[in-house]
């Protein structure tokens, strides 16, 4: 569903504590070869794992938040006026095993607090 939802939008901003998912990858990355401009803020435990090669090998920007002892946001912001949120960390284990739940609102207001929240972080990462 996540993967999906990544693949509707032409702006993509992604706040993540955990980040291991292959399709939720793949997705960001074929988005992104199509065209998109994506950018994602990682907790630093996951800002150079498997994953955010991949996304990085793809031209797509990744920053480091170690300003926090654990980065534990998990957002995607899509066109700026959608948001996909809740406990779903992006991580196969998540996706295979866990009791999560995920809501996408689409709310160009509410999108824009997400945003606002997502440049924060942005601008004190790496």
């Amino acid at each position: 569903m996540v993967a999906k939802f990544v693949e509707s939008g032409k702006k993509i901003r992604v706040s993540a504590y955990a980040f291991t998912s292959k399709p939720i990858t793949e997705a960001l990355v074929r988005v992104k070869k199509a065209g998109s401009d994506v950018e994602v803020v990682l907790d630093k435990s996951y800002a150079t794992g498997a994953s955010a090669k991949l996304l990085i090998a793809a031209g797509i920007r990744v920053w480091s938040d170690s300003r926090h002892p654990i980065m534990h946001d998990k957002f995607i912001i899509v066109d700026d006026a959608a948001v996909e949120t809740g406990s779903f960390n992006y991580t196969t284990t998540a996706e295979n095993s866990n009791a999560e739940n995920c809501l996408i609102i689409h709310d160009a207001v509410l999108a824009k607090a997400y945003a606002d929240n997502w440049e924060l972080h942005r601008s004190h990462s790496h």
